[in-house]
């Protein structure tokens, strides 16, 4: 048995974790993440996608079913971070007005950048 999955680093002392600290950044990240096509094109149709820390074959009595709260959208994802101050400069995606507030970059970040 095989298992795939690309974990965020939260760490405190990591510079980056300040801009994974919002949860719009989450939200971004989740709605570009296809998870389907992943299964579909990389994992050869072996694989489940999942939504919860459950397993996708709990019985549905003890987990009901969970839907995706994020399904994948690139055009949500872009909208998302463009309505928190980012956007593209010269290839690189830039948070224009960060900020202390909790929808924001965290102030540890001054100028958060990342290249696309």
């Amino acid at each position: 048995m095989e298992l795939n999955y690309a974990p965020f680093n939260f760490a405190k002392e990591d510079p980056k974790a300040a801009a994974i600290k919002q949860l719009y950044i989450r939200q971004a990240l989740q709605l570009a993440v296809d998870q389907n096509g992943i299964i579909t094109n990389v994992d050869k149709g072996y694989g489940f996608p999942i939504y919860s820390p459950l397993p996708p074959n709990t019985a549905s009595s003890i987990s009901g079913t969970v839907p995706n709260p994020y399904p994948f959208n690139l055009k949500a994802a872009k909208a998302l971070l463009t309505s928190h101050g980012w956007k593209i400069v010269n290839g690189v995606q830039t948070c224009e007005n960060p900020g202390p507030e909790p929808s924001s970059v965290a102030p540890a970040s001054p100028r958060a950048t990342r290249s696309i």
